[in-house]
């Protein structure tokens, strides 16, 4: 292999890249805008039941409420309650005026006075699910409520509350003090890393050998007397670039999203990662992107045409994603060492370990030397394909 090729494809490769504005368009512009938003609603709907009604809290109407005044100023205190006048409000639930109903019995307050248990009903519409999380707003208020009313019972008989807790609970986490929110981190850039390291480089794949292959280019190349794997090896690189320029905006993009929905708790959140755990994070990034670059490398050399790369390399999307969506419950370091041996798998595996700091070395080292095996093989068999004359030339 002739590295003096390779570095004039490589250098020409990307040049043509940054000429081509589709290619900044993928590259950049759509994971500096798609993965904020995707961050924004995860991160708000996350935190926010109220994405389900457009408003924060839940709009009820309540029945008998002459029979406890006491309940009544305690619900009006709830803050996720909207407490409407009651008649009518069968009426009201069925037209989605109110969210639920909320029954008191004549003589509720007398009878808990008493040591009786009397019912309280809420009625609701299964069938909307505004009116089933009022439903589940009203169970909560209410079992607050019942529990301020046996602590105030107990007190009145001269029984200390307190009793009745056998046992305090405390926990603390051995790696010491981490942001609420590093957890939501740790579920989300496996995901962002994962998928743009892949897609992003796809573009520039197809149209380095199937782009060539339309306008005629690459049989030219190909006629001259450099080695095949010098030309592949320029194009490879190239691609490779590419995808980690994209994977590096999809988390520039992810963290400006984080800045914006978090304010001060930002600076603790950004501070999770060191810097030798933000160097494994990028080893991690290229080993991905090097592997799928290859992939998509090899698929494109294979097709006949742009589209029918494209038409080839789309299931990539879905193939990244079910993947990142099941991992995102495992723990990477409760897994065999195998798990790290699977291509994408060891990847998404390793970036959540590694925000984990959780990660082992032998899983790293199994990461990244397999990875540079099915690389091997995937810019070998590219090779093979670019001597082929019945692939470079088939219609």
């Amino acid at each position: 292999m002739n590295w003096r090729i390779v570095q004039t494809v490589w250098h020409t490769e990307l040049l043509h890249a940054l000429r081509d504005r589709r290619t900044w368009i993928a590259m950049i512009l759509v994971p500096l805008l798609l993965v904020p938003l995707l961050t924004v609603v995860a991160s708000v709907g996350g935190e926010a039941p109220g994405a389900v009604t457009g408003r924060n809290y839940s709009i009820i109407a309540v029945l008998g409420a002459e029979g406890s005044p006491s309940l009544m100023e305690f619900l009006h205190q709830v803050r996720d309650l909207q407490v409407t006048p009651g008649p009518k409000a069968m009426a009201a639930l069925e037209t989605g005026e109110v969210d639920a109903v909320l029954e008191i019995p004549s003589g509720f307050d007398g009878a808990l006075a008493t040591g009786q248990r009397p019912v309280v009903t809420v009625v609701y519409d299964d069938s909307r699910l505004s009116s089933q999380l009022a439903e589940a707003r009203v169970r909560r208020a209410l079992a607050e409520y019942s529990q301020r009313a046996l602590v105030h019972r107990l007190q009145g008989q001269g029984i200390e509350p307190n009793l009745l807790t056998l046992a305090q609970t405390r926990s603390h986490s051995i790696q010491g003090q981490e942001p609420e929110h590093a957890l939501f981190l740790v579920m989300l850039m496996p995901m962002v890393l994962g998928v743009w390291s892949v897609m992003g480089g796809m573009y520039a794949a197809i149209d380095a050998v199937a782009g060539e292959k339309e306008r005629g280019t690459l049989a030219a190349l190909l006629a001259t007397p450099s080695q095949r794997m010098s030309l592949v090896m320029g194009k490879y690189l190239a691609v490779v670039v590419t995808a980690l320029v994209a994977a590096g905006a999809a988390l520039v993009g992810m963290y400006l999203a984080l800045w914006f929905t978090l304010g001060s708790d930002f600076a603790a959140l950004a501070a999770v990662l060191s810097l030798g755990e933000i160097f494994l994070i990028f080893l991690t990034a290229l080993s991905l992107a090097g592997l799928f670059s290859a992939i998509e490398l090899m698929i494109s050399a294979w097709a006949r045409s742009f589209r029918e790369a494209q038409t080839y390399l789309s299931p990539l999307s879905i193939l990244v994603v079910l993947p990142g969506v099941l991992l995102q419950y495992v723990d990477p370091s409760g897994v065999s060492s195998l798990w790290y041996a699977l291509p994408l798998v060891n990847g998404l595996l390793t970036f959540k370990a590694i925000l984990l700091s959780s990660v082992h070395g032998i899983n790293l080292a199994v990461t990244l030397v397999s990875s540079a095996l099915y690389i091997l093989l995937a810019l070998r068999w590219t090779k093979v394909l670019f001597s082929k004359e019945s692939v470079i030339f088939r219609r």
